[in-house]
Formats: C-alpha cells, sequence, structure tokens
C-alpha cells in the first residue's frame, strides 16, 4: 500500500487504479466488483474503474479488470 508511484488512488486505500480492482474494499475482487465496473462500463469517469487512465471505462479495462478478477487483495497485484 501507500504507492509513491504516479498511478492515481480514486478510492484513497493506498493501491493505485491500475492494480486495484477491488472497490469494496474486502481483500477480493468479486461479483460485487464486477457490478460496480459494470455500472461504470462505457461512462466517462476517473474514478477507480478508470483503470488505464484514459478518462472513460472501455473495454482496456475491463481487460485490467479481469486479470485481477478472483484475486485476493490488491496487495498481490502487480501494479
Amino acid at each position: 500500500p501507500n504507492q509513491t508511484t504516479n498511478q492515481v488512488d480514486s478510492d484513497l486505500d493506498g493501491y493505485g487504479n491500475r492494480c486495484d480492482a477491488d472497490y469494496d474494499n474486502n481483500f477480493a475482487t468479486t461479483a460485487a466488483d464486477f457490478g460496480v465496473f459494470l455500472g461504470t462500463f462505457g461512462t466517462q469517469t476517473s474514478g477507480e474503474t478508470d483503470h488505464d487512465g484514459s478518462g472513460t471505462i472501455t473495454a482496456a479495462d475491463f481487460g485490467i479488470f479481469l486479470a485481477k478478477f478472483s484475486g485476493v487483495g490488491p496487495a498481490n497485484y502487480p501494479g
């Protein structure tokens, strides 16, 4: 946690958006997190589901999310 990289950390949990698909911060990326992602897909936002920092939630963000799905805790994700 508490990365010092240039990644945006929208939910301020210490993990950059690119590494963090655990939106509810329960230390696992699950179907609940997928629901959050789907709710923002196709929108323009700079929130936590914008994993690539493009400003729009796209298939590229989904690819990043999918790579994290069923993972345990953002600390285990290579960012």
